[in-house]
């Protein structure tokens, strides 16, 4: 529902359907508040206001109508506390690091609610947020990384192996397959005396027998401090469960893919060969 510029609040017009629909929504999915207020437009002040009407008036929707209405009870006056504790303004800050095990039903995070990316996020770092992977992010440096769950039980089991990681903090890396091209080699030229120098030639395709360089090389995504360390291996050990029926699944996933994979190969055998030559005779 649109309203205009300028216009308050409390001055929009919104309907009963509306408004339970909204209540409703909340009641359900009670960490989504600030998804649910941004898409209905309305302010999270607004919707606690609905909220409470929606339990203080609860209670008729089973009331008998032929019972007498009780009378109103007038308002109780608020308490003040003797010492107000100051409250904090302004915007809350991003916690230091989090967590994101982004599986079917909902995800799982730390901290928990966490259900909107950082703000700090570029493009391609909002791309994983809602990947169907593990997610860790780290707001002090702004790394965010999604490794599947496979790789992170084999974190886990690094961390149990040795307690580096309380006092130095976990440097998370991911392995990746590199290939260095090796640059081109320039010939020697002879020079001839009382004979100018001719220029360097442009750089020139690599000697023969020297192939690419593979290797198997670690790259760090992720760092956390001994602190966040501490709570990140305390996080995988309480969902360590559902990190194993993740891995299963993604193991599954990646059989099907390559019996896809084959099939399509294979389609391509001795008979796709006879029906070309079929196709296309030979003079």
């Amino acid at each position: 529902m649109k309203h205009r510029p300028g216009q308050q609040e409390s001055d929009r017009p919104h309907d009963a359907a509306f408004k339970l629909g909204v209540v409703l929504d909340y009641l359900q999915h009670p960490k989504r508040k600030q998804r649910i207020c941004k898409e209905n437009e309305v302010s999270e002040e607004l919707l606690e206001q609905w909220h409470r009407e929606f339990f203080e008036r609860a209670d008729r929707i089973f009331a008998d109508p032929s019972a007498p209405t009780p009378s109103p009870r007038p308002p109780e006056a608020p308490i003040e506390p003797t010492n107000p504790e100051p409250r904090e303004e302004g915007p809350k800050e991003d916690p230091a690091w989090g967590i994101r095990i982004t599986d079917w039903p909902s995800p799982i995070e730390f901290p928990p609610g966490r259900s909107e990316p950082p703000a700090w996020l570029s493009r391609p770092q909002r791309d994983l947020w809602d990947k169907r992977a593990v997610v860790v992010w780290n707001g002090r440096t702004r790394q965010l990384a999604a490794f599947s769950a496979e790789s992170v039980l084999g974190l886990l089991d690094q961390f149990r192996q040795s307690d580096s990681w309380r006092t130095e903090g976990a440097h998370i890396a991911e392995q990746v397959h590199r290939i260095t091209i090796p640059r081109g080699v320039r010939r020697k030229r002879s020079r001839k005396e009382g004979t100018a120098e001719p220029p360097a030639p442009p750089d020139e395709p690599a000697v023969e027998n020297e192939e690419p360089k593979h290797e198997d090389v670690y790259e760090e995504r992720v760092s956390l401090d001994p602190s966040s360390a501490a709570e990140f291996f305390e996080f995988l050990e309480g969902h360590e469960t559902r990190l194993r029926k993740m891995a299963e699944q993604e193991k599954k996933e990646r059989e099907k893919a390559l019996a896809r994979a084959y099939s399509y190969i294979l389609s391509w055998g001795p008979e796709a060969d006879e029906r070309d030559r079929s196709e296309h005779p030979l003079p």
